[in-house]
């Protein structure tokens, strides 16, 4: 019995950490989305490190709270960043191969050919 009811403090515990983390979470990228839709910030590393290392004021009472928050999703945030990054890359790439296809001769000529 006194088992059972360590195991459900235990959970709601983990739980209630749990909800904190997304929240913060939550905020964080809301604060990333928001910078970024005003034009002003690009997406590098050090514009993000900037931004998510600012304290949630709802969430966080000092600065030791903020880095034990930070630590605990900080491979998180490295893989979003990754994938922005991976995901600009591809867009540029597929614009440069239109770009490309646009001002190639031979596709000029091929599409004329068939018509």
């Amino acid at each position: 019995m006194r088992t059972a009811i360590g195991h459900r403090l235990s959970c709601k515990e983990i739980l209630a950490s749990n909800i904190k983390l997304c929240n913060v979470l939550m905020r964080v990228l809301a604060n990333l989305a928001v910078e970024l839709n005003k034009g002003q910030t690009e997406f590098t590393k050090f514009e993000c490190k900037r931004i998510y290392m600012q304290r949630i004021e709802a969430f966080e009472a000092d600065e030791t709270e903020v880095m034990h928050n930070r630590l605990a999703f900080r491979h998180y945030l490295r893989e979003l960043i990754l994938n922005q990054q991976k995901i600009k890359q591809k867009i540029a790439s597929e614009g440069n191969n239109e770009e490309l296809l646009m001002q190639s001769p031979t596709a000029s000529t091929t599409t004329t050919n068939q018509s």
